[in-house]
């Protein structure tokens, strides 16, 4: 919600040019440190620790983009977390990070239509950048170990 002065009015009016980004990590130093840079560029950042947090965030409201762990605490592997954020938000990129970044890994997860993937540890400017190019849509498939 903003005030913006129109002829000698001031007027309220919601931003509808915010993105929404789902931050799910099980490692909340990670998880704390991403949503916190990202809130700092403007976007609104919900946080979810698990499968259970995500899917409940996500049945609540969309995402325009997630950041997702694939192995987190509740045992659930993140390929089906992928497939289920693109059933309740079919239009959000996805950027998986991964301490087990194998080949086979990052196959599977690009056969899951997947817009990133990152190898822990990564710095979080590579996370900003890549953000604002898949959210602009001239981000491209991007794998960094």
């Amino acid at each position: 919600m903003g005030i913006k002065k129109e002829g000698g009015i001031f007027l309220a009016y919601t931003r509808t040019d915010v993105k929404k980004i789902l931050v799910v990590e099980d490692e909340i130093l990670i998880r704390s440190s991403l949503a916190r840079a990202l809130r700092k560029d403007g976007y609104v950042v919900s946080e979810a620790k698990d499968h259970t947090e995500a899917l409940e965030n996500l049945k609540k409201e969309s995402c325009d983009l997630a950041i997702v762990d694939l192995y987190l605490e509740d045992g659930l592997h993140g390929l089906s977390l992928l497939r289920e954020i693109h059933q309740w938000s079919p239009q959000a990129k996805i950027i998986v990070i991964s301490a087990f970044g194998t080949s086979e890994v990052k196959e599977a997860a690009m056969m899951e239509g997947i817009d990133g993937f990152y190898d822990k540890p990564f710095e979080i400017m590579e996370i900003r950048n890549a953000l604002v190019e898949m959210l602009q849509g001239i981000g491209k498939i991007s794998t960094k170990n």
